[in-house]
C-alpha cells in the first residue's frame, strides 16, 4: 500500500498491531481516518488500509531498521501505540533469567527504543502522542 498522504490528516504507529488488543487498535485508527503503520514479527491476518513493518522486538537492530522503513514511507508520526509484548507464563521459581531477559527486553527495552526514535520526529513536529 502506498501512502497517500494528501487523504490521511495523521499518521499513527503500532507496535504488536497483527493481532489481539494491537489489531483493534490498528482497525479503530483506521476507522478514525488514521493512516496507520504497525510493526510485527509476522504479518497476521490482512488488514486493510494499513502499513505492516516486520520488526522482531527482541532485537534492537531489527527496531532501529524498522524505524527506518517507517520514517521512508512518511516522515510524520502523530501516535505512536507501544502495544508489543510478551509474557512467560510461569511461577518466579521456574522463570529463568533468560526468560525474564526475554520479557523485558520486549516489553521494556523495545518501547524505550521505539520511544526514543520517534520522540526527534515529534520534537521537530511540535507535536505527538505516545502511548505506552
Amino acid at each position: 500500500m502506498n501512502s497517500s498522504s494528501d487523504y490521511y490528516e495523521k499518521r499513527a504507529l503500532v507496535t504488536g498491531g497483527s493481532r489481539g488488543i494491537g489489531r483493534a487498535i490498528v482497525e479503530q485508527l483506521i476507522e478514525d481516518k488514521f493512516e496507520v503503520f504497525y510493526f510485527s514479527r509476522t504479518k497476521g491476518g490482512e488488514i486493510s488500509h494499513a502499513h505492516h513493518i516486520e520488526v522482531d522486538f527482541s532485537h534492537p537492530d531489527s527496531i532501529e531498521s524498522g524505524m527506518k522503513q517507517f520514517f521512508e514511507l512518511t516522515q510524520r508520526v502523530d501516535v505512536v501505540v507501544n502495544n508489543a509484548g510478551i509474557t512467560k507464563d510461569n511461577l518466579i521459581m521456574r522463570l529463568t533469567l533468560e526468560g525474564w531477559d526475554e520479557v523485558m527486553n520486549v516489553n521494556l527495552r523495545a518501547a524505550f527504543l521505539v520511544c526514543k526514535l520517534v520522540s526527534r520526529v515529534m520534537a521537530k513536529q511540535h507535536s505527538g502522542s505516545i502511548i505506552n
